[in-house]
């Protein structure tokens, strides 16, 4: 029997060889990378440093300059802003009633200039109270008449009933002489003293009437000027039946027709007023800060000693208040009381029918007289005189002069007007801002008035606001190329730069604005505007044009 052997199986060389290899290849490519990454990092950090802060001994920057100025102009404020109406006038009925008539012009978006009729409600009920009244009182008039004549009558019985009286008086006294005498009887004595008493009894009598006629008359010329007074509430009733325009202005919204029932006080029609606008726009904390700069010492002076006159003034004024409105009163009715007395004295005899006409005239005076007891209006002048004047800046705006403009295609329209109030208080949560309010008195007075189809200042339309503030602050003025980021400016002193920080208070296009006395600059430092390749302090420069 025979075995076969096979000889064991080896690698061939050339399979071994490759397989190191690649092993090899492997381990090495990684690290060949992170060379070259290294290499290149290297290469790239000394690029970075060298173009800008290398400085060439041999080479020197020529640059422009120009010198630090003092500002001595005014500061500049532009805003935009928005036309509201000054007001709105909603026109209420005073009285109730049938709307009669209405004027074609009462339509929303006609224009109306003051006391131009609007509407007029239906006034026969108040003709006829008015009409009633005076009726009324020429009754009391004639009630007076009587009186007087009354008084007269009872004069004339005073007299009478004293002569009597004086008769009886020297009668007793001749029958005590008789009584004494014993020529009359006790009986003729006793009737004599009974005669005395009833002529007595009737001279007290004809007094007491005469003083109950006075307090009589005192009554009737109470009741008479009641009836005045409710004369005077019909006149006006009547009055208040036609309604006219209190403003100049453009009607918003009509609310009533012709023929419509009205109650007192249902709107009737609103009115917005066009004799001057105003312009709702927001200022910076800045801003603000600028325009309450430009006050001044000596207007402040002034104020506060007008304001501690006004003081004294409505001290002594409180203080004689009261008194003057109960004088006012008693002078009221002794006003009345004349008037009625002019009245009556008019009317000769027993001739009444003639008193209509005196009585017309008495009326009419009384109901075109203001009456005495009105609130007095002249303190109501706005002044605050109970707050300190400091107090009253912190919360009002100091009046600015402010220039409108508006841009209609390549026309370019102006209004005067000027910074009036704070619209509301605080700042607007939103913007930060603080709401305020523009007054222009005169919307239609343009600069370019000669122009034709001038627009007015209506609601809605945006506009630009310019206020030229000025400001005693001492501040530079810099032009706005030699700022650079960062807020800094270079200087050239001596023939080398320096990078000098600055705080800009106000910037514009053209310029920045700093304060002198918080920056490191002195007027007339030379401060450079032209562009450089590479900067750092101390930097080798020339000035152009100095030798």
């Amino acid at each position: 029997m025979t075995q076969s052997t096979m000889p064991p199986s080896t690698t061939p060389p050339s399979t071994m060889s490759k397989s190191t290899m690649s092993k090899v290849a492997s381990i090495i490519s990684p690290l060949i990378v992170v060379a070259v990454s290294l290499l290149g990092y290297v290469v790239l950090v000394a690029q970075k440093k060298a173009p800008g802060q290398k400085v060439q001994a041999d080479s020197i920057s020529v640059v422009e300059t120009i010198p630090v100025t003092l500002f001595n102009g005014h500061i500049e404020i532009k805003l935009d802003g928005t036309v509201t109406p000054l007001r709105e006038i909603t026109l209420s009925a005073e009285v109730a009633g049938r709307v009669e008539k209405k004027s074609p012009r009462c339509r929303a978006g006609k224009y109306l200039a003051p006391s131009s009729f609007i509407l007029k409600i239906d006034s026969q009920d108040y003709d006829i109270e008015f009409n009633s009244l005076i009726k009324d009182l020429e009754e009391a008039a004639v009630v007076l008449k009587e009186l007087e004549v009354e008084v007269i009558n009872t004069n004339q019985l005073i007299e009478l009933a004293e002569e009597d009286l004086k008769l009886q008086q020297k009668e007793m006294k001749r029958i005590q002489k008789l009584r004494e005498r014993n020529v009359a009887t006790g009986s003729q004595l006793d009737k004599a003293n009974q005669i005395l008493l009833v002529s007595k009894r009737s001279l007290e009598m004809q007094r007491n009437q005469y003083r109950l006629l006075g307090t009589k008359r005192f009554r009737l010329y109470r009741s008479g000027e009641k009836i005045l007074l409710r004369l005077k509430q019909a006149y006006l009733n009547q009055q208040r039946t036609t309604i006219t325009s209190p403003v100049r202005g453009i009607i918003v919204k009509d609310h009533v027709e012709q023929g419509e029932y009205v109650k007192k006080g249902d709107p009737l029609v609103t009115i917005e007023e066009t004799s001057a606008v105003e312009i709702r726009c927001n200022l910076k904390m800045d801003e603000l800060y600028w325009i309450r700069q430009q006050s001044t010492s000596n207007q402040k002076k002034v104020s506060i000693k007008s304001l501690s006159k006004k003081k004294a003034k409505k001290r002594v004024k409180k203080k004689t208040d009261s008194f003057e409105t109960f004088n006012k009163q008693v002078a009221d009715h002794e006003r009345l009381r004349k008037k009625l007395d002019q009245l009556l004295a008019q009317v000769s005899g027993d001739n009444f029918d003639d008193i209509h006409r005196p009585l017309m005239r008495l009326v009419e005076d009384f109901l075109k007289e203001e009456s005495s007891l009105a609130v007095n209006m002249s303190d109501a002048s706005g002044q605050i005189s109970d707050v300190s004047l400091k107090q009253r800046i912190s919360y009002e705006l100091p009046l600015t002069p402010v220039k409108v403009t508006y841009q209609l295609n390549d026309e370019i329209f102006s209004w005067e007007g000027e910074l009036s109030r704070f619209d509301g208080a605080g700042l607007d949560e939103k913007t930060r801002t603080i709401p305020c309010r523009v007054i222009v008195r005169h919307p239609l007075q343009s600069s370019e008035a000669n122009k034709k189809g001038l627009p007015a200042l209506i609601r809605g339309m945006f506009v630009n606001l310019i206020m030229e503030v000025q400001t005693d602050i001492p501040l530079y003025q810099i032009p706005i190329q030699a700022i650079h980021p960062g807020a800094v400016i270079w200087v050239a002193k001596k023939g080398k730069l320096h990078i000098q920080p600055v705080s800009i208070i106000r910037q514009t296009s053209e310029y920045a604005l700093v304060r002198v006395e918080k920056n490191k600059i002195m007027a007339g430092d030379n401060i450079i505007i032209s562009p450089l390749a590479t900067v750092e302090e101390g930097l080798p420069v020339k000035v152009k044009g100095v030798q």
